[in-house]
Formats: C-alpha cells, sequence, structure tokens
C-alpha cells in the first residue's frame, strides 16, 4: 500500500492513466459513423444515401461529388433544420481529408441520424481513386 502514497509512484500512474485516455480518445471519438473507402461510399451513392459535404462553401464550388448537398461544418446545426435530409435514409458525410466529417457524424447522431458513414481520408480519397467532381 505504501507503493501508491509515494509521490513519485502517484506521478507515475497520473502519467500511465493519462496516457491511456489519449490513446483511447480517437476509439471514443468516433461515435457510431463507420469510415468507408471509396468503392464503399460510391456503392451507398448508387444506393441512394443522401450525402453530406461539410467543406466550406469555396471547397464545395471548386469539386464536389454530384448530387451531395453543402452543409459547412462550422453552421451545420443552424442549416440542418433546411437541409431536407431523412434521418430512417443513410448519409455519407464528405470533406476534405476526414476531420471535419467527425465532427459533423457527431452533430447528426446527435439529432437523431443513426445509419452514418464518413468517407475515410475525405475528397483527397475520393480523386485518388479517379472519381469524378462536378463545379459550381
Amino acid at each position: 500500500m505504501n507503493f501508491f502514497l509515494q509521490p513519485t509512484n502517484l506521478a507515475l500512474l497520473a502519467i500511465a492513466i493519462i496516457s491511456g485516455i489519449m490513446l483511447l480518445q480517437p476509439l471514443l471519438m468516433k461515435g457510431n459513423a463507420k469510415h468507408v473507402g471509396a468503392t464503399q461510399a460510391t456503392q451507398m451513392i448508387n444506393q441512394k444515401a443522401q450525402i453530406v459535404d461539410v467543406r466550406t462553401a469555396e471547397e464545395f464550388a471548386n469539386g464536389h461529388i454530384r448530387q451531395s448537398k453543402s452543409l459547412p461544418v462550422q453552421s451545420l446545426v443552424q442549416l440542418l433544420p433546411t437541409a431536407k435530409l431523412k434521418q430512417d435514409k443513410p448519409v455519407l458525410i464528405i470533406c476534405a481529408s476526414g476531420m471535419r466529417a467527425r465532427r459533423a457524424a457527431a452533430v447528426l447522431s446527435k439529432e437523431g441520424f443513426t445509419d452514418i458513414a464518413i468517407l475515410d481520408g475525405g475528397l483527397k480519397t475520393w480523386l485518388d481513386a479517379q472519381l469524378p467532381l462536378v463545379k459550381g
């Protein structure tokens, strides 16, 4: 019992616990969204998934996936009521690299959406697979 009461050992124990939490954080932040590659994303689109692009309006105008809705992550909460997304249909979230999509997935999950997918690697993955974009 004296082992845990020594200041050095308490500090080492605290460091170990904090390190463990930091390592688990990405797993805990994933939420209920699944991560898909370009092939799975294409299959979802062919099966009429709702595509939400959470990049900025400028990024969206420079090129986006056909039939995607521009809902920038910074204003997603405000735009969601008018976006006409159906909670019972799959949603595919796109951003530039995947980071903003994770935040958007958390928002959608909180709003009651249950079938959420994130394009792993974002639009870069889409372009690497040589899939088309539309501009405007």
